[in-house]
């Protein structure tokens, strides 16, 4: 065996055998995804920050349909009794209030619509949500891991080029 020979047949024997060494995850079925799945945590991937949910978020699949509703700790709370009594500016300004933070930052997310597995990446197009630039755009997770219990994924938010990894947990 020439030495052009040798080198042809080890570099063979890497390309079929690295992905076995690596342990590459097959592609998810769709009904390994369904069920309710609440956010642990969220990593920056250029950064490498790993952020905890403030808060509870729940991603909720069906076989054809998502929902997604979350709630930031320390959302605005006025009692139904307080609220009775408010002007409708001062109704107005609460109802905005227990959505957005007074610089716009959103502490309630609400979404939901359609869903379907390609390969590798659940692909979403939200038909009704709060913050409306959302409606009808498609987003892409790329599913990462999905296990029993955790399900881990990476998307990069529009006009963003930051890529995130978001774990979640299934509660059901």
């Amino acid at each position: 065996m020439t030495r052009t020979h040798r080198i042809m047949a080890v570099s063979c024997a890497a390309l079929f055998t690295t992905p076995m060494l690596l342990g590459a995850q097959k592609a998810p079925k769709a009904a390994d995804m369904l069920g309710t799945w609440q956010v642990v945590s969220t990593k920056n991937l250029t950064t490498g920050e790993i952020t905890p949910r403030n808060g509870t978020e729940w991603l909720q699949l069906t076989k054809s349909h998502f929902t997604v509703v979350g709630m930031d700790n320390g959302r605005a709370i006025v009692s139904a009794a307080k609220y009775d009594s408010l002007s409708a500016a001062d109704k107005i300004k609460a109802d905005h209030d227990r959505v957005f933070k007074d610089d716009g930052v959103q502490v309630f997310v609400a979404r939901g619509g359609t869903w379907k597995l390609v390969g590798n990446e659940m692909h979403g197009t939200p038909m009704m949500a709060i913050y409306s630039p959302l409606i009808g755009t498609e987003q892409v997770l790329k599913i990462v891991r999905i296990d029993k219990e955790n399900l881990v994924a990476q998307f990069t938010p529009r006009a963003a080029t930051t890529t995130y990894e978001v774990t979640y947990r299934r509660l059901d």
